[in-house]
């Protein structure tokens, strides 16, 4: 149906009252919101968690009871019958070769055992340039922490809290990269989207690669500031729009003018081009900007030791403003970082 959907289970609930939750922010539109409005009350009834509390025993609440039943006592081993019927998350192929979708999975799972033997091959099916979520060290450390942590269906530290691991690792990244500091987010795809309306606030100039993967343009949606958009790359396009700025707040006291930002990606997304960083330093210090660099894929991946695009290009990490990273490509983890 096209919605996002938390579920919360066992154990934080009990074995048969899960719930769900559907997060709402800033960037809805009032038309989206009444859309979902439609799609969630169209699930609970599928699913029987549709009550009316102003008419007890009537309508929704007598279908809402009659589905909880069927539910509940259903074996584990059956499966709930349901109207709706998702669409494929792939089109039909017509060179495919018949072979049932069971046998194929395990013919995948095979070629990803013996991918060692192609050792001349390069990898485009993943993000695990280190193959660390292959290694058996790490995978050893994630069953030591599920066995002292335990696990749940959702680990926000504003739902869990923050653990001694948090901070520890917290500290690592900062000492590794050199940094004041470093602060650990549960999810990677969240971290630009909500590092970016963190630091730009209403008032402030943006400025944004229009090479941004989605995620970083999620983030400039929610930002509150003023956002403009250079050609991918382009640092001479930069400088005109920076060159622009600097013109319309020229009679404007250096302690009022507008604060500024550069949001780029490091290793791009999307077309796995660098971004020129010794230039775009060069363009900071002239004009005076914040520089926001999420390097998502480049961290861990470039550069001698793994430090990113700032190591590759013989930049200390430190000297970006605000640097953004992933645990969850070179790293085979979960999360994602800001440190600066």
């Amino acid at each position: 149906r096209g919605l996002a959907v938390v579920v919360v289970g066992y154990p934080a609930t009990s074995l048969i009252n899960s719930r769900a939750r559907f997060c709402v922010s800033a960037s809805h539109t009032i038309e989206e919101l009444e859309r979902a409005l439609i799609h969630i009350k169209a699930a609970a009834q599928e699913v029987g968690v549709l009550y009316d509390r102003y008419r007890p025993n009537l309508g929704d609440d007598v279908a809402a009871t009659r589905r909880y039943a069927e539910l509940v006592g259903a074996k584990m081993e059956s499966i709930p019958l349901t109207e709706w019927k998702p669409e494929p998350l792939l089109a039909s192929c017509h060179a495919c070769d018949g072979t049932p979708p069971q046998l194929a999975f395990t013919h995948a799972l095979d070629d990803a055992a013996n991918a060692e033997a192609a050792c001349s091959a390069l990898e485009l099916r993943t993000t695990d340039f280190l193959k660390l979520a292959a290694a058996a060290e790490p995978r050893v450390a994630a069953e030591a922490a599920l066995n002292k942590y335990g696990c749940g269906t959702c680990g926000p530290r504003g739902f869990y809290g923050t653990l001694d691991v948090h901070l520890e690792l917290e500290n690592k990244l900062a000492d590794f990269l050199g940094t004041e500091q470093a602060i650990v987010y549960s999810f990677g795809i969240a971290t630009i989207s909500s590092v970016v309306p963190a630091f730009v606030r209403k008032g402030d100039v943006l400025f944004v690669d229009t090479g941004l993967h989605f995620c970083g343009a999620v983030g400039t949606r929610l930002s509150r500031g003023s956002v403009h958009h250079f050609a991918h790359n382009d640092m001479r396009a930069l400088e005109r729009a920076l060159d622009v700025q600097n013109r319309a707040e020229k009679d404007v006291p250096a302690q009022k003018r507008k604060r500024r930002f550069v949001l780029v990606e490091g290793l791009y997304a999307n077309s796995g081009d660098l971004c020129p960083l010794p230039a775009l330093l060069r363009l900071r210090d002239a004009y005076g900007f914040y520089i926001i660099l999420d390097d998502t894929f480049g961290f861990g991946s470039l550069g001698p030791t793994g430090r990113g695009t700032p190591e590759h290009f013989g930049v200390a990490p430190r000297d970006v403003d605000v640097l953004v990273g992933s645990l969850e490509h070179a790293l085979g983890s979960v999360g994602g970082f800001c440190a600066g």
